[in-house]
């Protein structure tokens, strides 16, 4: 939810899920912001931004759709590095000039939940945080490190820990594709067994695409020299994406866990609730592999961020 109440620091991103959230940002940019496979911030330099810009933004929310607001997202790539005391007073002035506000959420890096003391986040989350969408991308090491992620497997499960201690929900990401056709099934493997280590509420699965020249040429920067860990990446076919896709899921073993391919980057759309769809949604994926019909998949002119 946007409008012209708010002057943004464009592009401005979120979630799927949080189409009908006010988009407030809290900072700029991406405090990381080396992934290699991420585009979405390198036109700009993170900073956090003004406490007095933040409340400005949510009072002049407030004023023009205050009844309506149910949902907040805060912006831009890990609002959670703000300072503990920084991001308590941004909750506390949502929570105030939003009568019907249900829950607050943001991006977050596991360096973001594992640079927080317990405290800090068990605080964070009484005063109205209630999920992060977190960055897994890979369960695999080896892909951890040569996408330059910033954090290993192990922190990547130590943070999601942390989190659902502190009592906020998760909702993990990961890219399919990112390895490439050589490594795909470890890649996929790995980060199912990732997954199941951390116990997400919810788990997405994206697959990793790249600008063209148009949209680079929108995002105002060149082009990397690499999106994915290497140009093998360029190889996997769609109906490759769908047999690690299939991967992935047969290595998912989840209590109570809502999983989706849905987003436009996907060539399959998949939503389902684990472990209770598991079956279910392997045995549509097979049919799929065998008749390897393209009506299927999503054609890729249709695919996008």
């Amino acid at each position: 939810m946007v409008g012209d109440w708010i002057e943004y620091d464009i592009p401005l991103w979120r979630p799927p899920s949080e189409a009908s959230s006010l988009l407030i940002q809290a900072s700029l940019g991406c405090s990381h912001n080396r992934c290699t496979f991420c585009h979405m911030y390198k036109t700009k330099q993170f900073r956090v931004r003004p406490e007095a810009e933040v409340f400005a933004d949510l009072d002049r929310a407030a004023e023009a759709i205050g009844p309506s607001v149910r949902r907040i997202f805060l912006a831009d790539g890990d609002a959670l590095v703000l300072p503990t005391d920084r991001m308590l007073a941004i909750l506390e002035r949502c929570f105030d000039r939003f009568e019907h506000l249900e829950r607050v959420t943001c991006y977050a890096t596991p360096q973001n939940v594992l640079h927080k003391t317990d405290d800090d986040l068990a605080r964070i989350r009484r005063a109205g945080l209630t999920m992060l969408y977190y960055g897994v991308e890979s369960g695999d090491d080896l892909v951890l490190d040569e996408i330059h992620k910033g954090a290993t497997a192990e922190e990547i499960a130590q943070g999601a820990a942390k989190a659902h201690a502190a009592g906020l929900v998760l909702s993990a990401t990961v890219l399919l594709g990112l390895a490439g056709r050589d490594s795909s099934r470890r890649h996929a493997a790995n980060t199912g067994w990732l997954l199941s280590r951390m116990q997400p509420e919810y788990a997405a699965a994206l697959t990793i695409t790249e600008p063209d020249e148009a949209e680079w040429q929108w995002l105002g920067v060149e082009p990397p020299d690499r999106v994915g860990v290497n140009e093998k990446w360029h190889e996997m076919s769609p109906w490759d994406i769908v047999a690690e896709l299939r991967e992935l899921l047969a290595n998912m073993d989840m209590t109570d866990c809502v999983f989706r391919s849905n987003h436009a980057s996907n060539y399959l759309a998949l939503s389902g609730h684990l472990p209770t769809d598991k079956l279910s949604l392997l045995d549509a994926v097979d049919r799929i592999l065998r008749k390897r019909d393209p009506r299927f998949l999503r054609p890729e002119s249709w695919r996008g961020l």
